[in-house]
């Protein structure tokens, strides 16, 4: 059952969270963003849960850039004891008002859109990667009051939907904080910690 868990949670994460195939954790220049917590020290902490069962949580750091406008962000995953299990180095960037992750591999660069900086209702943008998938956002509300373990947020919830997914993914934005909560079919996450 527990590899069962585990297994889930690791590919939960990467559904959730593409990532990058190159390790840029080197990455030390300055770049502007004005993306509130698009900066460099800025980390959020999650509580994972899979059908409603604790299987633990993830800690995005955002660290360095590397002088051209592309950060680091380093994914910690723990377990339910809170010992790390694992982690990742994937890209981010801000372009034209929206912070993209970089979902690279070795034959593609693909920077798929997450957020949208002053997002309004009914706003959508897609993504599409070579091989035809295509990542969809919608905005579907601009005011929602969400209470987590970290808070009480004022929230802009994105629909986030992929043309070979099952079922819908709902994300809950702050503007100042990032994302507040995520909820698919079979996980949800809310943000316990931040700075």
């Amino acid at each position: 059952m527990k590899l069962l868990l585990k297994g889930t949670l690791i590919a939960s994460a990467f559904l959730l969270f593409s990532c990058s195939s190159s390790d840029d954790s080197g990455a030390t220049g300055e770049c502007e963003s004005d993306i509130a917590f698009l900066q460099t020290g800025k980390y959020l902490k999650y509580s994972m849960d899979q059908f409603g069962t604790p299987i633990g949580g993830m800690k995005l750091e955002f660290g360095g850039c590397d002088g051209n406008g592309v950060f680091s962000l380093t994914r910690r995953y723990y377990n339910t004891s809170n010992a790390e299990t694992g982690s990742q180095i994937d890209k981010l960037k801000n372009e034209a008002g929206y912070m993209a992750i970089d979902v690279a591999n070795t034959t593609e660069v693909f920077w798929e859109r997450l957020f949208k900086k002053n997002a309004q209702l009914n706003d959508t943008w897609n993504d599409t990667k070579a091989d035809g998938t295509v990542y969809t956002r919608e905005v579907i509300d601009v005011d929602s009051l969400i209470t987590v373990p970290a808070g009480t947020f004022h929230c802009k919830v994105y629909k986030q939907y992929s043309s070979n997914s099952i079922g819908d993914n709902y994300i809950f934005w702050n503007d100042e904080v990032g994302e507040v909560m995520e909820e698919s079919i079979f996980l949800t996450m809310k943000l316990t910690e931040h700075n």
